[in-house]
C-alpha cells in the first residue's frame, strides 16, 4: 500500500459509478488507474490467527506493471496466461498453505479456502509484498463484462511521483456509500491499533527486565566489588587517586556489560537463525533478523544496569578508608 490504492464497490449490487471513476481519473495526483479485482487467500499466523492477503485479478500487461511496482519477480513456473483459472502466489504464502506448481486450489477444492473457485497454481513470486495474481480476462468473461465494465469491478490507482499522500487524501474524501478505499493510510490505521497494544505488551515486559537486572545485577557488581575492597585500599596506598581508582572500576564494569550486550546480540542472531530454519521459514514468515531499531530499543537495558551498577560500587569506593585496610581493620 506504499505503492498504490485501492478503490472498490461497496458491495457486487453496487458497482462503482462512473462520477467516481472519471473523478479518481481525472485528480492531478492520480499517474495511472488499472481494472481489478480483488480477492484473498488467507495464511496462517505463526503465533496463531490468520492474515488476509491479496490475490489480484489484473490483465496480463497491467500485472507486470504492478509487479515492476513492487519489486516483484517471478521464482518459479510462469505467470497465469490470459483466460485461464491459473494463479500465481507468493512462495511464502505457497510455504505457508503447502502449496505447489500444479496444485489446485481454491474454494471448489477446499471449503475452507477464502479464494473463491478453482485454480491451478502455475507460479510462484519473490519479493517484498506477499500479493497473488489471476487472469482478470478469466473473470470478465465468466461475468459478461466489456472492458469498460471492468472499471466498475475495482481500481488499482498509482500515484505520480511523491503524490501518495496527496492521492489518499483525495480518496479519503469520497463518500462510503459510493466506494471502499483501501489506501496506506486506512490500512496503517489498522495495523496501529494491534502494534500499540503489541508495544504497550513490551514496554512493560522491558521494564520488568530493567527493574530485575539492574537490581539483581547491581547487588552483584557491589559484592564482587567489596569482596575487592583491600585490592582498592592498596591502590590507594600505592598513590592512586580516589577518580583514579573509581574510574577503574567503572571500566570493568561498562566491558562487562558492553561483553555481555554483545554476547546476547550474537546470541539472538544465532537462535533467531535457526528458528528461521527450523519454525518461520517453513512457515513462510521468515524473521528479520537484523535491524538497527532492535539494537537501539535493546539498548536501554545495559544501560539501565550499568548505571545501576556504578553506582553502589562509587559509593562504596569513595567511602573507602585505605589507612583502615592496610591496619587490618575491617
Amino acid at each position: 500500500m506504499e505503492h498504490f490504492s485501492l478503490v472498490l464497490p461497496v458491495s457486487e449490487e453496487r458497482p462503482l459509478e462512473q462520477k467516481v471513476q472519471d473523478g479518481i481519473k481525472g485528480h492531478a495526483a492520480v499517474d495511472s488507474v488499472i481494472p481489478m479485482v480483488l480477492q484473498g487467500t488467507d495464511i496462517t499466523n505463526t503465533f496463531g490467527g490468520s492474515s488476509t492477503t491479496m490475490a489480484l485479478a489484473v490483465k496480463g500487461n497491467d500485472r507486470e506493471s504492478i509487479m515492476s511496482e513492487l519489486g516483484l519477480t517471478l521464482k518459479d513456473g510462469k505467470l497465469p496466461a490470459a483466460g485461464t483459472k491459473e494463479i500465481a502466489v507468493h512462495w511464502r504464502i505457497a510455504t505457508n498453505k503447502g502449496w505447489k506448481i500444479g496444485d489446485k486450489i481454491g474454494s471448489y477444492v477446499d471449503k475452507g479456502e477464502r479464494l473463491p473457485g478453482q485454480y491451478t497454481v502455475v507460479g510462484l513470486l519473490d519479493g517484498p509484498s506477499m500479493i497473488s495474481f489471476i487472469s482478470l480476462e478469466t473473470y470478465a468473461a465468466e461475468h459478461n463484462l466489456t472492458d469498460q465494465d471492468l472499471y466498475k469491478t475495482g481500481m488499482l490507482v498509482l500515484p505520480k511521483s511523491e503524490a501518495l499522500e496527496s492521492m489518499n487524501r483525495y480518496l479519503a474524501d469520497i463518500p462510503s456509500y459510493d466506494a471502499k478505499v483501501m489506501s496506506y493510510d486506512t490500512e496503517m490505521a489498522d495495523v496501529n491499533e494491534i502494534l500499540d497494544s503489541i508495544n504497550t505488551t513490551m514496554m512493560i515486559i522491558e521494564g520488568m527486565l530493567i527493574v530485575v537486572l539492574s537490581i539483581s545485577v547491581g547487588l552483584l557488581s557491589y559484592i564482587y566489588f567489596y569482596q575487592r575492597h583491600n585490592e582498592f585500599g592498596l591502590l590507594y596506598a600505592m598513590g592512586y587517586t580516589r577518580g583514579q581508582v573509581i574510574n577503574r572500576a567503572v571500566s570493568e564494569i561498562s566491558g562487562m556489560n558492553i561483553a555481555g550486550f554483545t554476547i546476547g546480540i550474537l546470541l539472538a542472531l544465532l537462535g533467531g537463525l535457526l528458528l528461521n530454519e527450523f519454525v518461520y521459514i517453513p512457515q513462510g514468515q521468515p524473521l528479520e533478523l537484523w535491524n538497527w531499531g532492535y539494537v537501539l530499543r535493546t539498548f536501554s537495558i545495559p544501560l539501565f544496569v550499568m548505571l545501576f551498577s556504578i553506582f553502589p560500587v562509587w559509593r562504596m569506593l569513595s567511602r573507602l578508608d585505605p589507612i583502615s585496610i592496610i591496619e587490618g581493620v575491617e
